[in-house]
């Protein structure tokens, strides 16, 4: 008798425990929301300072080389409204040696700065856009084949061409050969040797965010030439580190969904549905902008659910780690994913969640501990999880039904908060 009441004594003070530790997650992250939502903003704001708003990271973008059917005058016109949408849009233009320098000496970058590259340097391309750059005085990054620049190729550069652009002071100039690093030249500067062994990572042209300085290889973003400005400016939206409180929302780029972060005062409707595919049981967004940022407060409001959904926290698709939030009919579990394994570490009844019903979700998530209430009710409260072990981890959201293409999130509001200290290469 005396055993079996000191078991349920110890059960009740675990429990006891363990909730204490949710209304201290809780209280404690919706007064930083509210905060930063109601009381911070509710006061003017100064401008922000030069420092203040710099960072480590930067986008690099390569440009479309000019094919011999492309009409010059249209191309020409719609790579100067891409330029002039990425300068109205606060974006910063660099060569690539400045950026190399200035992260080696320890200062940092102006958010969204932008490295233009062209490669391969043909001359055709060279006669389409380099008037533009000339005019608008941006800098650009020209890469070129050093061996057929020695065998005079009528297709690329010139010698006298490359040294008249580096002689500009605008721009910088690259030579490669297979397997050797770039020799990057500017105007007034010593020549910096980039690449180890080569330029670009393997599979370079899908990012263009590079998050600090690398000695070895870089990231890029091909740019589509049917890209609109807006499809441009989107798309590297999309990849923006998130440091504040932020609305996570949905864009389309030329008909693909991507996940981009809004500012909570954004004029344009955030509230976003989720649909999986014709044909298929699932459809899942994620959030490039919020890599790296393991602990977070979500708050997520749904006008109605067929099928499951999911909140994946930590995901990282590469190391097959993770944690899963799974929202169903009468019911919410949390799984954790580690090297490909799933472990569920909670399943709990929610009669809030039900066939076209609205409800709210509020999740903490802070280490090894995990806070978790529906409708403000609380549900669970875990500080078992296993501690993140890299940073590339992102927010990801989920919907499967049994039946193809029936899963289906309507209407939904998404705003995150990253806590704690800040992602490396912010």
């Amino acid at each position: 008798m005396h055993k079996e009441t000191a078991l349920l004594e110890n059960d009740s003070q675990q429990v006891h425990r363990q909730w204490r530790i949710f209304f201290i997650l809780i209280a404690a992250f919706a007064m930083l929301y509210a905060y930063k939502t109601y009381v911070y903003r509710s006061h003017p704001v100064p401008a922000l300072s030069a420092e203040m708003r710099k960072g480590t990271w930067f986008y690099v973008l390569r440009m479309p080389e000019m094919q011999i059917q492309s009409d010059p005058r249209s191309s020409r016109k719609q790579f100067s409204k891409w330029i002039d949408a990425l300068e109205q849009e606060g974006f910063y233009f660099l060569p690539l040696s400045d950026v190399f320098r200035q992260l080696s000496q320890g200062q940092l970058l102006p958010e969204k700065t932008v490295v233009i590259v062209f490669d391969p340097g043909y001359r055709r391309t060279a006669d389409v856009f380099v008037p533009v750059l000339m005019e608008k005085k941006i800098p650009a990054v020209w890469l070129t084949d050093g061996k057929a620049l020695e065998l005079h190729d009528k297709r690329y550069i010139s010698a006298h061409l490359a040294q008249t652009l580096e002689a500009s002071g605008l721009w910088d100039v690259g030579f490669y050969t297979s397997g050797s690093p770039v020799t990057l030249r500017s105007h007034g500067q010593e020549t910096v040797l980039l690449g180890h062994p080569t330029l670009w990572k393997e599979n370079a042209g899908r990012y263009a965010l590079n998050r600090g300085l690398s000695t070895e290889a870089f990231d890029r973003l091909d740019v589509n030439a049917k890209w609109t400005e807006q499809d441009l400016i989107h798309r590297l939206l999309v990849e923006k580190p998130i440091h504040n409180s932020t609305i996570l929302s949905l864009q389309q780029i030329q008909g693909r969904d991507w996940g981009i972060g809004l500012d909570p005062a954004a004029a344009r409707e955030t509230r976003f549905t989720l649909r999986a595919p014709p044909g298929k049981r699932s459809g899942s967004l994620y959030w490039l902008g919020t890599m790296g940022a393991n602990d977070a407060h979500l708050r997520v409001e749904v006008a109605s659910l067929i099928g499951e959904m999911r909140i994946l926290m930590r995901s990282d698709p590469s190391t097959g780690n993770g944690l899963s939030i799974v929202f169903g009919h009468g019911k919410v579990a949390v799984d954790q994913d580690k090297n490909f394994q799933t472990q569920r570490l909670a399943d709990v009844a929610c009669p809030d969640i039900a066939a076209n019903t609205p409800f709210n979700a509020t999740l903490a998530v802070m280490g090894r501990q995990l806070a978790l209430a529906v409708n403000n009710h609380p549900l669970v409260a875990l500080e078992t999880l296993s501690e993140p072990t890299t940073n590339q981890g992102m927010i990801r959201l989920a919907v499967q039904d049994s039946l193809k293409g029936v899963g289906e999130a309507r209407s939904v509001r998404m705003i995150f908060t990253p806590l704690g200290k800040e992602k490396t290469g912010s």
